[in-house]
């Protein structure tokens, strides 16, 4: 995969199509909730995407491009106070705007998987609001527990251990053990969920399936 960033022109054209598909994204969103007022129109965001690639381009970009945020910051700041005087404090037309900015410097600065990657997220959030809150009431207290238990074995034990083999006849790390107690945490941790939240019905073909994976990656 190149990881290089993308020429300043390309940039350029990714930066406008994402942040017109991250404009039709929200527009479609405040369709669906029949909100006749929001911030912006499809263009709005285009030229938001636009001035934070121009800025970002400028000499002593970050003075120019953090002068931009503060004046856009400024502007919505605004509207989100005029939202509040009539009962609408919701903030995904504020937020949605900001992370536009973000878009051009994204571009510039990362390979184009990247902005394609972030832009894709903002328009799963936006169209994927019924599912997300059904998905957070269905999760309970000891399920977040379980997931930051995870976690910790994951990105906090794991690049801890060290590296190196435990004797010269056993070439074993610590490392190696507890990556192995991570997958397999993982691999259960997955069919729970699939089996909670996805497939309820699917307990046991979901368990075979796991099992023969886990039986190939042995074999390995």
């Amino acid at each position: 995969m190149n990881d290089s960033p993308a020429p300043p022109l390309i940039a350029f054209g990714l930066t406008i199509a994402l942040s017109f598909l991250v404009g039709l994204g929200l527009r479609e969103y405040y369709i669906e909730q029949g909100r006749a007022k929001y911030f912006g129109s499809v263009r709005t965001y285009v030229f938001i995407g636009m001035m934070g690639f121009a800025l970002f381009q400028l000499p002593q970009q970050s003075l120019p491009y953090l002068v931009g945020l503060a004046a856009l910051s400024l502007f919505l700041l605004t509207y989100y106070r005029q939202k509040l005087d009539e009962g609408s404090p919701g903030l995904i037309g504020v937020l949605t705007a900001l992370l536009t900015y973000l878009v051009g410097p994204l571009a510039l600065t990362n390979p184009p998987w990247f902005p394609i990657l972030f832009s894709v997220s903002i328009l799963f959030v936006l169209s994927a609001k019924q599912r997300i809150r059904l998905l957070s009431e269905r999760i309970n207290q000891r399920e977040v527990v379980t997931l930051a238990i995870f976690l910790t074995l994951a990105g906090v034990i794991l690049p801890l251990l060290p590296r190196e083999e435990l004797a010269p006849f056993l070439p074993i790390t610590p490392h190696n053990i507890w990556m192995a107690v991570v997958v397999s945490t993982a691999i259960s941790y997955l069919s729970y969920g699939l089996q909670t939240f996805v497939w309820p019905r699917k307990g046991l073909l979901l368990a075979g399936l796991l099992g023969g994976f886990i039986r190939a990656l042995r074999r390995r």
